[in-house]
C-alpha cells in the first residue's frame, strides 16, 4: 500500500544557502560538465547535467562522441610558491588544518589571481568564515543567466534514473543501469547528490565510457557543481511559471531484504532517515564497526548537517583484501589513488585522505544507499520515502533486491 504526501519546504536556517528539496519540483538553473575516468571501467567519459522540464525526472542519456567535449577542458595542475601569488603567511590560528579553511584558502588563492580580492588571507578569512553562506558559491549561481530545459533529440534511447532501469544481476562493486544496449554504471555517487539537494528533474548526457566519472571518490564533486549552479523551479511544459507539486513516497508496510547477517529494512515513519552500519574488524581493524544516520531534515537544524557537508565528502572505502579482489576481476582500472580510502589492517594506505576518522565508511555507504533510493523517485518526485531506512553491510546487489522490493510495496 501506498499514500501520496507532498515534502515541506526546508527550514528557514538552511533555505537559500544550499541547495536543498523543496514543496515544488526543481531543476538547475544552468547546466555543468564533467569529465574524468571510470572507477571500475577506467573508461574516460564527459557527463553534462542540464535541466529538464517538471515531470521528466532524472533520465540519462548516450550521446555520440564530441557532443559535449567542447563544454569540458581538462586543467594541468601547475607548482607556485605563495610569494608568487603575494599571499601573506598564515597564522596559528587562520592555517588551514581542516577541509573548511582548507577550501577557503583555495578560494583566496582563486581570488587573488582572478583579480577580485587584494587584501590579506587575514581580512578574506573574516570576512567569509564568519558567515558560511559566503563559502556556499551563491553568488555564482545568481549572477549567469538560467538556461532553458533540454528537448532532447527525437526517439533518443533514455536510461531513466528508476528502479525500472536497475539491472538486478549487476557487479557487486557498483549500480548498474540498463535499457537495452545502453549502460551506465556508477551513477549513486551523482545521484545521491541530486536526490538530496533538491534537483527532482535532470537530462543527463553521457558520452564515451559507459561509467560516470569517479571524480574524487565521494559526493562533494557533484554536489558543489549543483551548489555552484543553483535551483530553480522546474518549468512545465505548458506554462513556465507553474509550479509542479513534488510527490514524495509514504509506504504504509515495512519492507525487508537479508542476505546472511546483512540486510535492509525499511520502517514506516513521519520522516526520512537512514541509517548505515559497516564492520570491517575482521579485515580491517582501523575502519572496525561503525554507525551512521542521516535525515534531511536534520539539515534544518544546522548547515552543517545538510548533505553537502554531512555526507558527500565521504571517500569509497576499501579494506585491501577487497581492493585486490577487484583489481584481479579488472574491476578497479582506474586504481584506487586518491579517491579511495584502503585499510590494511590497523592503518590505512594513505592517511591523509581521511576526511571523518570515526565513520567515513559508514557515511560513504550512506551515499551509496541515498543514491539507489533516488531510483524510487516517480518523474519530478523524491526518492527517499518518508520512514527509516536502515541497513546493516549493505552491497549494491543487496540494494538491487531492495530497491525492487520498495518498488513491489510501493506499486
Amino acid at each position: 500500500m501506498m499514500a501520496q504526501i507532498f515534502a515541506r519546504p526546508p527550514s528557514h536556517a538552511v533555505q537559500g544557502l544550499v541547495p536543498a528539496p523543496a514543496a515544488h519540483q526543481q531543476t538547475l538553473r544552468r547546466s555543468f560538465t564533467v569529465g574524468g575516468i571510470g572507477l571500475h571501467t577506467g573508461e574516460y567519459a564527459i557527463v553534462r547535467v542540464l535541466p529538464a522540464f517538471a515531470g521528466e525526472g532524472r533520465y540519462f542519456v548516450r550521446v555520440p562522441r564530441g557532443t559535449n567535449e567542447h563544454e569540458w577542458e581538462l586543467e594541468q595542475p601547475q607548482e607556485r610558491e605563495l610569494e608568487d601569488l603575494d599571499a601573506p603567511a598564515f597564522t596559528a590560528k587562520h592555517a588551514p588544518n581542516d577541509v573548511s579553511n582548507a577550501q577557503l584558502f583555495f578560494e583566496f588563492i582563486k581570488a587573488q589571481e582572478d583579480g577580485e580580492f587584494s587584501v590579506s588571507f587575514e581580512d578574506y578569512f573574516q570576512r567569509h568564515a564568519a558567515q558560511p553562506e559566503t563559502l556556499l558559491l551563491e553568488a555564482e549561481a545568481e549572477l549567469r543567466p538560467e538556461e532553458e530545459p533540454a528537448m532532447g533529440q527525437p526517439g533518443e534511447a533514455r536510461v531513466p534514473a528508476t528502479v525500472s532501469s536497475l539491472r538486478q544481476q549487476g557487479h557487486s562493486c557498483t549500480s548498474v543501469l540498463q535499457q537495452g544496449d545502453a549502460e551506465v554504471w556508477g551513477a549513486e555517487h551523482l545521484l545521491a547528490a541530486l536526490e538530496c539537494c533538491g534537483i527532482d528533474n535532470a537530462r543527463i548526457e553521457i558520452e564515451g565510457g559507459k561509467e560516470v566519472p569517479i571524480v574524487d571518490g565521494s559526493a562533494l564533486g557533484w554536489a558543489n557543481e549543483v551548489q555552484r549552479c543553483g535551483l530553480r523551479a522546474a518549468p512545465t511544459q505548458q506554462a513556465a511559471d507553474a509550479l509542479a507539486a513534488r510527490a514524495v513516497l509514504a509506504p504504509r508496510e515495512m519492507v525487508t531484504v537479508q542476505d546472511g547477517e546483512a540486510f535492509i529494512t525499511f520502517y514506516p515513519g513521519p520522516s526520512a532517515r537512514v541509517t548505515v552500519g559497516v564492520d570491517h574488524s575482521a579485515e580491517a581493524p582501523i575502519v572496525g564497526r561503525q554507525w551512521f544516520s542521516w535525515s534531511p531534515e536534520d539539515a534544518g537544524y544546522t548547515t552543517a548537517d545538510h548533505f553537502r557537508y554531512a555526507v558527500a565528502p565521504a571517500l569509497t572505502v576499501y579494506t585491501a583484501k577487497t581492493a585486490n579482489k577487484l583489481v584481479n576481476e579488472g574491476l578497479l582500472q582506474a586504481g584506487a589513488d586518491r579517491v579511495c580510502l584502503v585499510a590494511d589492517q590497523d592503518d590505512w594506505m594513505d592517511p591523509t585522505l581521511v576526511r571523518f576518522e570515526d565513520d567515513e565508511a559508514a557515511r560513504h555507504a550512506a551515499i551509496d544507499l541515498l543514491g539507489d533510493l533516488s531510483l524510487l523517485a516517480q518523474p519530478g518526485g523524491r526518492g527517499l520515502p518518508m520512514g527509516h531506512v536502515v541497513a546493516y553491510q549493505p552491497t549494491h546487489a543487496l540494494q538491487a533486491a531492495f530497491m525492487q522490493r520498495m518498488a513491489e510495496a510501493l506499486a
